[in-house]
């Protein structure tokens, strides 16, 4: 039996039934960790932007993946190949470039031209009244870190600036998601988030037109050169069947561009327009809540066994020392 006793007070081993005592035992550490962490929790909730969460479907316009198109880009390939030319790369779509462009720099780039949007999407830093950017107050400890980044050799920390293309993409990069299902490579979901319901939608109108009209000036620039090429090349070529080659692959170019000057959809088409919910998504307030619940008892729980384990620890190192103590005691 004592040595039961003395095994359970070894403060080394610990199982089930000590977590649970330790539960029981020490509830009101678990009961005033948990009321912190969700008063923590609400504390955040009230000082957090909720989020509007926009999106929309794209799929690829009938003219950027139809068999003519194909076709030209082979035709185009062989008569380089006859000619000189460089080859276009097989398998190439616009609908691929698209999805790849929607969080580029050049998009961002472009975008960034916009006073309007910049101003409503970096508004903590622009002043209406004075019309000007203005930087976010300085850090308590920004002259400590740079102290101590400078002692470990690393690069400086990156000062503020007014927002540029940089900016935008990097805002981009963390609010827009591009998702594309492997068994429907045709069909793309963008979604954007932004405390604004209105602009959310208006920014993905606005990123799928700037996106699109990109490929657009790139296409009918590519085009135009191609044509200029097989144009001249038509001129100088005497062999009849290098001649028809070039000149089916001329009427293709000459179709295209004509596709792309037309101001129909040239890369995506809107298969879903933009559309948000009336009522903020994000963050997920009861999910928050019940996180910080769970965090908080088993903080609670380990402060508990914590406690638990020390207060058995320092009662047997008490017991000890009373012990030795009466040994050595001299006799009266």
């Amino acid at each position: 039996m004592s040595q039961r006793v003395e095994q359970d007070n070894q403060p080394g081993g610990f199982d089930l039934r000590e977590i649970t005592l330790a539960f029981y035992k020490g509830w009101y550490i678990v009961a005033i960790c948990a009321a912190v962490s969700v008063w923590y929790g609400i504390h955040t909730l009230h000082n957090t932007t909720y989020l509007y969460v926009a999106q929309m479907q794209i799929t690829p316009p009938p003219t950027a993946d139809s068999t003519n198109n194909s076709n030209r880009f082979n035709n185009l390939g062989a008569i380089g190949a006859m000619v000189g030319a460089l080859p276009v790369p097989q398998g190439f779509t616009q609908f691929a470039l698209y999805v790849e462009m929607l969080k580029s720099r050049d998009l961002a780039d472009e975008l960034a031209k916009d006073p309007e949007l910049m101003h409503t999407v970096f508004q903590d830093y622009w002043n209406a009244q004075t019309q000007s950017w203005q930087p976010p107050p300085p850090g308590r400890f920004d002259g400590v870190i740079d102290r101590i980044r400078s002692f470990l050799g690393l690069r400086p920390a990156v000062r503020w600036r007014p927002p540029d293309g940089e900016s935008l993409q990097g805002f981009m990069a963390k609010n827009l998601d591009v998702a594309q299902d492997a068994l429907k490579p045709y069909l793309v979901k963008v979604v954007f988030r932004f405390p604004d319901p209105n602009f959310a939608v208006g920014f993905l109108n606005t990123l799928s037109s700037t996106a699109d009209n990109m490929l657009r000036e790139k296409a009918l620039l590519r085009g135009k050169r191609n044509i200029d090429y097989l144009s001249k090349e038509l001129n100088s070529v005497t062999i009849a069947e290098q001649r028809a080659a070039i000149a089916e692959t001329l009427s293709g170019e000459e179709q295209y561009a004509m596709t792309a000057g037309s101001g129909a959809p040239f890369s995506a088409d809107v298969f879903e327009r933009p559309w948000t919910l009336s009522i903020p998504t994000e963050p997920k307030g009861q999910q928050i809540i019940e996180v910080d619940l769970f965090l908080g008892i088993a903080v609670g729980g380990a402060l508990a066994l914590a406690f638990r384990r020390f207060r058995r620890q320092l009662l047997v190192w008490l017991t000890t020392k009373l012990r030795s103590t009466n040994r050595v005691a001299p006799a009266p």
